[in-house]
């Protein structure tokens, strides 16, 4: 439902901008009107300042030449820009999503996006350290998180339990009766990567774990995940 409504919010920014640039049925540059005329239907908008009669003329500002631009930038938010003559610079219209957390891979691999906290906004997993501790001084979290110590792919491995979490929706999601057995199945499979378990339902990752989010206590979509590590 939330991915549908940004969807529609970004419809109707679409439409407004099209609006501004593109609109119909009005009057043509410096054109003079009586009072009491009306615009007829084969009156169109021109991109300059309308102007309407000689003795109280006024401007339809909302009319103006609109200079716009739609960008991805480097934090893969979508964002809508608009020149403003005033300041000379691009200011900024609509962005989705709204919040950092919410950008596919934020924090890069095995890095966690908190939504309770903003410092430090994104966090490496316990048993995980920066890539590039450059990076990160910088709030350029692409680099990724990697692992302190190898996985051994078996009997030796651990699980990490975190709490309160928001998860990545690229999992495997099998049918299975118990938390022992769905931890069984990913400790047996040497790709899989961590795993949930709620209502008879396994969900488990393979690869590199992207997009985990720190919920409140309070957030009612929070689960457990258990985080594959080496045994120290």
């Amino acid at each position: 439902m939330e991915i549908k409504n940004q969807k529609f919010l970004f419809f109707l920014q679409f439409v407004l901008f099209l609006c501004l640039c593109f609109g119909a049925n009005t009057i043509a540059t410096n054109e003079t009107l009586s009072p009491g005329d009306t615009l007829d239907a084969d009156k169109t908008i021109t991109m300059s300042v309308t102007r309407v009669s000689s003795g109280g003329k006024f401007e339809m500002g909302f009319f103006k030449p609109v200079v716009s631009r739609f960008i991805i930038d480097v934090t893969g938010e979508l964002k809508q820009l608009m020149w403003l003559n005033s300041t000379k610079q691009w200011n900024s219209f609509f962005v989705q999503p709204t919040q950092s957390c919410d950008v596919y891979g934020y924090c890069g691999a095995y890095g966690v996006c908190s939504k309770i906290s903003t410092t430090p906004l994104c966090d490496c997993l316990p048993g995980f350290t920066p890539r590039s501790n450059k990076d990160w001084d910088l709030n350029s979290f692409s680099s990724c998180c990697g692992r302190k110590i190898s996985l051994n792919c078996g009997n030796e491995d651990k699980f990490q339990i975190h709490s309160h979490m928001k998860l990545s929706v690229d999992n495997h999601i099998r049918t299975i009766a118990s938390a022992a057995e769905c931890e069984s199945t990913c400790l047996n499979n040497c790709s899989c990567t961590a795993y949930a378990f709620d209502s008879n339902k396994c969900l488990t990752w393979d690869g590199d774990l992207f997009n985990l989010q720190q919920l409140s206590e309070n957030d009612t979509s929070r689960m457990t995940i258990y985080v594959t590590l080496a045994a120290s």
